[in-house]
């Protein structure tokens, strides 16, 4: 989305080319924070109490990058929603393992 957007965003703040970058990266910088820290809280709370959180996470900074007045703003609450995302895109696959169940006479990887 941020790809479609950034042009926009650029001129209404009046960015210079580096500036849009580092907007457009800040989402980056909290999906590896998120990534990193969500198996370590998933190991201590349970992968599915943390999966919440991330989706509230996600959804708050989805909804504060609407309200944002600055650039700093939108900077801040991008690495919010990059957070939320990078906590939710590991755990989604491990519990999605854990949910479906294998089909019975389904032959094993070898």
């Amino acid at each position: 989305m941020m790809t479609y957007l950034l042009g926009s965003i650029r001129s209404e703040f009046g960015l210079s080319p580096a500036q849009a970058g580092m907007l457009g990266s800040a989402s980056f910088v909290g999906m590896a924070v998120g990534a990193m820290g969500s198996g370590v809280l998933a190991d201590r709370f349970g992968r599915k109490p943390v999966f919440q959180v991330s989706m509230i996470i996600w959804g708050v900074g989805s909804y504060l990058c609407s309200t944002a007045h600055s650039p700093v703003e939108l900077g801040a609450y991008r690495v919010l929603l990059g957070l939320g995302m990078g906590m939710e895109l590991p755990l989604a696959q491990t519990l999605m393992s854990e949910f479906i169940r294998r089909a019975s006479g389904a032959s094993t990887w070898r």
